[in-house]
């Protein structure tokens, strides 16, 4: 999935716009603040929408059992009569025990996912040449019923034979390398021993996955054949094998890099983008951010005649040995709205979740942990690789982490999947439109030539951009009849739109989309969400809330002022300074015959407070400060929080939540929303803080000198090594109790580390390792951060044969890090304190910390 811009390097080397000319394009700009309409930037809206056609290849089954259809077009995706825009995200099977699967499918769908993207690794269930196993993480058919569990989910398969996804060899068993050297056969191509191997591959998938498929009433609607591979008849050979063992999916698909040769456009195979802020695998002692993803441009790189479909921008980015990247969590979410405004009419994350490595199943003991045995790709595996993982740790410094951790650009990443949700089938009929030259701020726009969405980005991956001030988006109609728009109106004063701020205001906007007027005539705050009879918006940090209106509608303000300026209604000097006062509605606004329609328009700060949830069978918004506020089984509602006590509102209010005791708490009437107050640790008994005590075990040996594997990058640690590293170890004062969730964040300073769990019959097993890469503790609830944690309630099922007395002690080893390896051939963006008191010169070694997670879990049922 990583060869994606290393095979796009026109888009890097076109001209752009660079840092330093929109800062001064930015000052020029606020310099002449006091010039009328200095700012204003003008786009020619398209004169009219595009028209659907036809894929060039005919769809599988798409119909259910119960008469859903599923189709796609040119333009995108549809269920039934209705366009829908869909929002997946990959997560490994194998790399999740099976016990967390619901738990983490159900962050998935509340972070506003409508599908999932999933590797099957055959390395992972043939590891041994003919002896499949099924069973734990591998069980893909559960996992597929666990999904239909879930609801309102769709899967698209990724069946290999290779895959990559950082996994030994790409997926291919170690025995498979073996045969084609021995045999003389070339691997990942159409020759008959090779696809004779493939054939029983997937004949064994095959039988697994039987019955799952749309057109058979399951959740599998799409499965994609290898990866990253431009052999046109190797791939369809793949198709016919796939079709031949029974799998049916609505479309058979394919990694869109690199591109297909000529003769191949109207290949049943549909294809999907990606693009990564970064590219760890591009190695070097230099930042590689992919700076034109932040740019606006109406590239896809779609196949003709098919829509622009994405599985892989980056949700993260991994590290590898030899280049750490260090992300921050705005890097992501900024560039998905572009890519929205590009024209994707799906977004897909690589990764969504992040992974915990399966261990071998055909190795015993020790060996299960040596890094050179790793299933994860190492520069150790058979087949060589240029960027080493870690043994067990895929991180991913995802929105989800490696064991269930929600991140901040979960959190931001939501608020565009729930305005997607209900308003993202309408960017299907929309073409693009950006100003005529470079503006000083970097916007764009998608519109039918009537309505539509105004996108813009001040935020760029190590970058850092100006505020830009005397902003006015100037939308200048091509269709006779309609009319210009300006946001924020002729009369008001220009916006500032602040560093690090990018969004989406909406223009002639329709509650519904059959609704004969808008709404909206334009507004400076981001649309949410909706339900019946309330719109749901948000304020931008540091960008005045305004809200138009025509004169044919009705509006009755709450929150602000409203002045008049024909054809035209303003809403100005919406407060949004506090987040409870931000519940009540700004207006109501009856247009024509519709009904009437509250505008709700929150704070700011509740951005990442805000979901949706199907709760008691009804829709609801909801905010909270808690960490998770997720729909549950039966209509129940989910809530995860780091403190005893948390607040949850939702609008509609139900009438009551009932807790696990029976307790019943009634809302407190709050605008649009009623707020319940929670008591989190309701019916269980009292217990002790979990502390957490470490104590040097083990001085560290003299620092290795890292010396370069055969792809002439540095070689990661071996196992022998890991038997040099300094040792910790760790004692905690209880486990968890029932409805806790236990997280260990260790904040070490070194090369690498790994966590492990010292057994009863005197052995160990590694729970997860890592590569410093200088990240901290960080977010609202301390678990934001990339830096190392297990989770030990995680884990724990797995963990009972190993230890049965639970997780009280545990073992951490921290190999040091040479100053002179991050000068020389070590990337680093973020640099630990070096000891330059040693004789090995300045060494980065120690355990500053270990930090106990607890988060309360409980489930409410709710009365209608």
């Amino acid at each position: 999935q990583f060869l994606y811009l290393i095979g796009s390097g026109t888009f890097e080397n076109r001209p752009r716009m660079s840092t330093a000319l929109l800062y001064a394009a930015c000052a020029l700009q606020a310099s002449a603040l006091d010039v009328a309409d200095s700012g204003v930037q003008s786009v020619a809206l398209p004169d009219g929408a595009p028209a659907a056609a036809a894929l060039p290849f005919a769809l599988g089954p798409n119909v259910r059992p119960d008469g859903a259809s599923l189709t796609v077009d040119s333009l995108g995706w549809a269920r039934g009569s209705e366009r829908v825009y869909e929002v997946a995200g990959e997560i490994h099977p194998a790399r999740v025990p099976q016990r967390q699967w619901e738990a983490e499918l159900r962050k998935m769908k509340a972070g506003g996912l409508t599908s999932v993207s999933a590797y099957v690794f055959w390395i992972h269930v043939e590891e041994a040449e003919g002896v499949f196993d099924w069973s734990g993480r591998r069980d893909i058919r559960t996992f597929l019923k666990t999904v239909a569990a879930v609801g309102n989910m769709t899967v698209m398969l990724r069946v290999g034979p290779w895959d990559h996804g950082e996994v030994r060899n790409g997926g291919h068993p170690d025995w498979l390398l073996a045969k084609g050297e021995a045999e003389g056969f070339a691997l990942r191509s159409n020759n008959t021993q090779y696809m004779a191997h493939v054939k029983k591959w997937y004949a064994a998938l095959g039988e697994q996955v039987e019955g799952t498929f749309w057109g058979q009433g399951g959740v599998v609607t799409t499965v994609q054949v290898d990866n990253e591979i431009a052999d046109g008849e190797y791939l369809l050979a793949l198709r016919d094998l796939a079709l031949g063992v029974g799998m049916a999916p609505v479309s058979y698909t394919i990694t869109g890099w690199p591109a297909l040769p000529s003769g191949y456009d109207a290949a049943p195979l549909l294809r999907y983008g990606g693009g990564y802020a970064d590219k760890f695998w591009q190695g070097g002692m230099a930042p590689t951010p992919a700076r034109w993803l932040y740019e606006f441009t109406g590239s896809t790189d779609a196949q003709p005649g098919c829509p622009a479909l994405a599985v892989e921008f980056g949700g993260g980015m991994a590290s590898a040995y030899a280049h750490r990247v260090h992300m921050a969590s705005s890097d992501m979410p900024s560039f998905h709205l572009t890519r929205v405004a590009a024209g994707f009419t799906q977004l897909g994350y690589y990764m969504y979740h992040g992974g915990n490595n399966p261990r071998s199943t055909v190795l015993t003991g020790a060996e299960r942990d040596a890094p050179e045995h790793t299933l994860q790709e190492s520069a150790f595996q058979p087949a060589g690789a240029l960027n080493p993982m870690t043994s067990f740790g895929y991180d991913f410094f995802a929105p989800i982490g490696e064991f269930g951790q929600l991140r901040q650009h979960y959190h931001q990443m939501r608020l565009t999947h729930l305005w997607l949700a209900d308003f993202g089938g309408r960017l299907h009929e929309t073409a693009y439109a950006a100003p005529a030259a470079d503006a000083p701020l970097r916007w764009a726009v998608r519109s039918n030539g009537v309505d539509g969405f105004v996108f813009f980005n001040n935020y760029e991956r190590l970058a850092d951009l100006p505020a830009c001030p005397g902003v006015r988006f100037a939308l200048n109609a091509s269709l006779p009849g309609v009319a210009n728009v300006a946001i924020p109106h002729g009369t008001s004063p220009p916006l500032t739109v602040p560093a690090g701020v990018w969004g989406v205001f909406p223009f002639n906007l329709r509650f519904r989309s059959t609704d004969a007027d808008p709404l909206l005539a334009w507004a400076t705050v981001q649309v949410v969400a909706r339900t019946a009879g309330t719109l749901y918006t948000i304020a931008l940090q540091g960008v005045d809330a305004e809200l138009g209106f025509y004169d044919n509608c009705t509006v009755t303000a709450h929150r602000g002022a409203l002045a008049h300026h024909a054809p035209h209604q303003v809403l100005r000097g919406v407060a949004v300074g506090d987040a409870g006062a931000s519940f009540a509605a700004a207006a109501t606004v009856t247009c024509g015959a519709a009904a009437a329609i509250d505008v709700v328009v929150l704070a700011p700060m509740l951005n990442e407070s805000v979901w949706a949830a199907d709760v008691a069978g009804e829709r609801r918004v909801v905010v909270s400060n808690a960490t998770l506020a997720a729909g549950g089984p039966s209509g129940s509602l989910l809530v995860a929080a780091h403190t005893g006590t948390a607040s949850v509102s939702l609008a509609p209010p139900p009438k009551a939540l009932t807790a696990a005791d029976g307790s019943e708490v009634a809302p407190t009437a709050a605008g649009a929303f009623g707020t319940f107050s929670l008591n989190m640790l309701a019916g269980r008994a009292p217990a002790a803080d979990i502390n957490a005590t470490w104590a040097l075990a083990r001085e560290a040996g003299a620092p290795r000198d890292i010396p370069l594997a055969d792809s002439g990058y540095p070689q990661e640690p071996s196992a022998a090594d890991w038997e040099a590293a300094g040792v910790w170890n760790v004692s905690l004062s209880r486990v968890a109790a029932p409805g806790e969730e236990l997280l260990l964040s260790f904040d070490y300073v070194g090369d690498a580390a790994r966590v492990s769990l010292p057994c009863a019959d005197g052995s160990s097993r590694v729970l997860t390792d890592n590569w410093y890469s200088g990240y901290e503790r960080g977010g609202r609830d301390g678990t934001q951060g990339g830096e190392l944690q297990v989770g030990l309630t995680y884990l724990a099922d797995e963990l009972a044969a190993c230890a049965p007395g639970g997780y009280l002690s545990l073992r951490l080893q921290v190999l040091p890090l040479q100053q002179r390896a991050v000068e020389k051939n070590v990337y680093l963006s973020s640099w630990p304190a070096f000891n330059t008191n040693t004789t090995a010169g300045p060494v980065a070694l120690g355990l500053r910390g270990v930090t106990p997670v607890v988060l309360y879990h409980a489930a409410l049922n709710a009365t209608a």
